[in-house]
Order: C-alpha cells, then structure tokens, then sequence
C-alpha cells in the first residue's frame, strides 16, 4: 500500500498489490493537474511517460530485465502484480526479443487509461468526459483529494529546497519528470540553476534503470520531432 503523507499525517492510500510503492501511479498523478484532473503533458508524452514508469515498477521487482543488447525479458520472478500488470507480464513473455523502446512505444497508448483505472478503482481519482466546443471530448481523472494528487511534486519540492537527497524512489520520480519535461512542477524555476541543484541531490540508479530512462527520453524526441504530441 502506497502512503501519501503531509508531515506525519496520513492523507490517503492507494489500495496496490504487496504493499508495493508504484512510479507509474505518482507519475501519472503529476502529469495531471491536482484539481481538475486534465493533462499537463501532450497526451504522447504522458502515454510514454507512465509506460516507461511501469516498466521500471516491473523491472525493480525482477519480473523484467533489460538484455545486454537491450531486449525486454521476462523473468521466472513472481510478483504481486495488478491485472494491468499482469497483461503487460504475459505480452513481454510471448515477445521475448523485442528492444525495451518497442515496449515503451506500444505501452504508451495504453498506460494512461490503464493507471488511470487503477487509481480510480483505489479511490484516488475518477474518470469524467470533460467536454470541448465543437471538439471531441476529452478524458480527465478528478481527483478525490487535491492533497492526495499533489503529494508527490510537493514532497519532491520540499526535499529538493531543503537540500535533501532523494531516496532512489524518488530519483527515479525526478528523472521521469526531466525525460518528459514536466520538472517545472516541483523545481523552483527551469533555471540551470535550479537543475543543477537537482542533480546534486539525485541518488544513482542502476545502470538497468539509467538504461531504460534513456530509452525514455530518446521515446520523447522521437514523439517531438514526428509531431505526435
């Protein structure tokens, strides 16, 4: 189970598999905004975003590991996944050698709506059509609590003031942000400065997760520079 916490005080709990603390849902929860719920990210950059995140959830449990030659594979590793979880588990399994940016690149146009259920079947959020004028409408995930959904950039924003070091958990959660962008939620400014700082605080990651954050990013310009955003 996921806490959310402001100070000592419990503020909600995501009901998740094993007590496991998930990327994917504090990711997805700052890519959207803490009130109304929409999207601070072009949706291609938010798909590719939660999808890397989950591969990562996936891949510090064991279940996943990245080859030598970059290939996503499925390991013999049990883990209290999730249905979605599970789903993505099985595809790797049967597609032993694609490379890990094929994954993020066909898990991205699923991976929103699928945490998105997530949070909403624990409570977090609920899914609304929001709509446009002479537009189709659009999906947003309300969240139950503003608190709740602003938790992770303002606990990242407080660490980072404070001159704390992030915990891996939260190195990872930053380094998301950078690969797509969204950093400006929880660094005081986009100044060199302020990223400079950042970096000074991040823990180090294994060279598995480096890698696959790397992939992330090189997904991100991809997307940019196609115009899929």
């Amino acid at each position: 189970m996921t806490d959310y916490r402001t100070g000592a005080r419990r503020r909600s709990a995501l009901s998740l598999p094993g007590g496991r603390r998930l990327l994917a849902d504090e990711f997805f929860l700052m890519a959207h905004h803490d009130v109304s719920g929409r999207l601070r990210l072009a949706p291609r950059i938010a798909g590719l975003g939660v999808a890397a995140a989950l591969v990562i959830d996936l891949a510090v449990t064991g279940a996943l590991v990245v080859t030598p030659t970059g290939q996503l594979v499925r390991t013999s590793v049990s883990v209290p996944a999730d249905v979605w979880e599970w789903r993505v588990l099985g595809w790797v399994a049967a597609e032993p050698g694609q490379p890990v940016a094929t994954w993020i690149d066909f898990l991205a146009d699923q991976s929103v709506e699928a945490v998105g259920e997530r949070l909403a079947a624990a409570g977090v959020v609920r899914r609304v059509r929001v709509r446009r004028l002479l537009k189709t409408p659009r999906i947003a995930w309300e969240p139950a609590d503003m608190n709740v959904a602003a938790w992770p950039w303002a606990r990242l924003s407080t660490r980072i003031r404070r001159s704390e070091r992030l915990e891996a958990f939260d190195s990872c959660l930053a380094r998301l942000s950078l690969a797509t962008g969204i950093e400006g939620r929880f660094l005081d400014g986009e100044s060199a400065q302020a990223r400079q700082r950042l970096e000074q605080l991040l823990s180090p990651v294994s060279l598995q997760l480096d890698g696959l954050l790397r992939q992330l990013s090189a997904a991100v310009g991809r997307a940019v520079l196609g115009g899929r955003t």
